[in-house]
């Protein structure tokens, strides 16, 4: 069978610990109970399962691994689709808090994930993933700014 990237890192990610998704739907909910809303409960879930692809179910990695330089993943060409994906990951946030300060939040939770990733050993720690991660809340925000728009 053949498949493309964007359906293997789907794939990946849906293959992560079923205790992750039980974790999440717990938070989600406890959330939803102590903030009153659906989205806020959503948004705190989902944020969960964010840091349990990115960074709770991934093995250690032999050593830290970084790359300091902003835009270095733009000359390689086998990084496109990983760029794209990780401004895709993060569109939800964007949909569920579509506030133009969530953006900066955003950018520091993929901050903290990639602190994580760093100390932890399990992911490269790179700026152009909080650069992308912030793109994608941004264009989530975007989208519902427009859809408010189109509808009044």
């Amino acid at each position: 069978m053949i498949r493309s990237k964007p359906i293997d890192y789907a794939l990946r990610v849906a293959d992560i610990e079923p205790l992750y998704y039980l974790l999440a739907v717990g938070i989600a909910i406890l959330v939803w109970i102590w903030a009153g809303k659906w989205n806020t409960g959503l948004l705190a879930g989902y944020l969960f399962l964010i840091l349990a692809v990115t960074v709770l179910d991934r093995r250690p990695g032999p050593k830290m691994t970084y790359e300091l330089i902003p835009f270095w993943s733009y000359g390689v060409k086998s990084l496109r689709m990983e760029i794209l994906l990780n401004i895709i990951l993060f569109i939800p946030v964007g949909l569920l808090s579509p506030r133009w300060k969530t953006v900066g939040l955003a950018a520091g939770y993929s901050m903290l994930i990639e602190l994580a990733q760093l100390v932890s050993f399990r992911g490269l720690f790179e700026f152009d993933d909080v650069i992308h991660n912030a793109l994608g809340t941004a264009l989530g925000v975007l989208i519902v700014l427009g859809m408010r728009r189109l509808r009044k």
